[in-house]
């Protein structure tokens, strides 16, 4: 894991330097200081990017770089990523300070939703801006169906979708709800964090802290939307929810009917492993530590 992140740290410093200008010695006091974000400059335009992410972010921007993607533009509050190899164009807001490019390079460079979906319903909890779902039609869903409860992130999956699918996909292939999934459904408490939105969440004890934000969103459970899917096998549910995870699994109880689960836990794994073990799945962490990381479940 150290020398993990001393690769990070080395690729990302590298691509901040080559792609924005950004110095060494400016890199590493930012590094040393409490500053909150590290500006550098894109077309002439002043920009800032997270200082909790500044490498990860240099680092994504690296490996999504060598797959055909680049920062094509910056304007209107949107940052636009292009991959023209695919053919696909994806906006963010400019609020996340460049981080959608790490969400970029894990979709569709890493591939970490990789799994035997093919021709079966996909349910994606925590769509964001449309990219996963958008992946994983690319990759063979029959069918996705797509929860976000975030008013601008619903908006921007939407046009994320509708830019790089055709009607006929998007009509047939793509049902996104602007839901939260969670154990009952009804109106609950959302918790969003204006200058982290991929940290949203209906969790109140959210690992993100700053400048968090109270609103109310319309709920629905796991049971609901596999309805919504028509009893059909639920080739992948894949689980982004900033804490969503624990309550929303420990109150199902219809597993049967899933193949596969990708999930990212984020107050550590709890129960998570002995709960899916038990219902038949095999488990595998593939990336993290105690407190965050990436399950996989898939049927023995």
């Amino acid at each position: 894991m150290l020398m993990y992140k001393i690769k990070i740290g080395i690729n990302g410093a590298i691509s901040l330097h080559k792609e924005f200008g950004v110095s060494y010695f400016q890199l590493l006091r930012s590094l040393l200081s409490k500053n909150k974000t590290i500006a550098i400059q894109f077309k002439g335009l002043p920009f800032t990017i997270s200082i909790y992410d500044r490498l990860i972010i240099g680092d994504s921007l690296l490996n999504a770089k060598k797959s055909g993607w680049k920062i094509a533009d910056i304007s209107n509050d949107l940052v636009l990523y292009e991959n023209k190899q695919r053919g696909l164009k994806l906006y963010s807001s400019i609020d996340d300070h460049l981080f959608y490019i790490h969400i970029i390079d894990e979709v569709f460079v890493k591939e970490i939703y990789k799994a035997n979906f093919d021709n079966k319903v996909v349910i994606d909890v925590g769509a964001y801006h449309g990219e996963s779902a958008i992946y994983f039609v690319m990759k063979g869903a029959k069918r996705v169906i797509a929860l976000e409860p975030d008013e601008d992130s619903y908006k921007l999956a939407l046009m994320n979708i509708r830019e790089n699918l055709s009607e006929k996909d998007l009509e047939n292939k793509i049902l996104l709800l602007k839901k939260a999934l969670a154990p009952n459904k009804g109106v609950i408490n959302f918790y969003k964090f204006p200058h982290s939105p991929v940290s949203n969440s209906i969790d109140p004890n959210n690992i993100e802290t700053n400048d968090k934000i109270v609103t109310q969103v319309e709920a629905i459970t796991l049971d609901d939307v596999i309805k919504i899917a028509g009893e059909e096998r639920i080739g992948l549910l894949k689980l982004d929810c900033e804490g969503c995870e624990y309550l929303v699994l420990n109150s199902f109880s219809n597993f049967d009917i899933v193949d596969n689960i990708i999930l990212e836990y984020h107050h550590g794994l709890q129960n998570l492993p002995s709960l899916l073990k038990a219902r038949g799945f095999e488990v595998k962490i593939v990336k993290g530590d105690k407190n965050t990381g990436i399950l996989k479940a898939y049927k023995k």
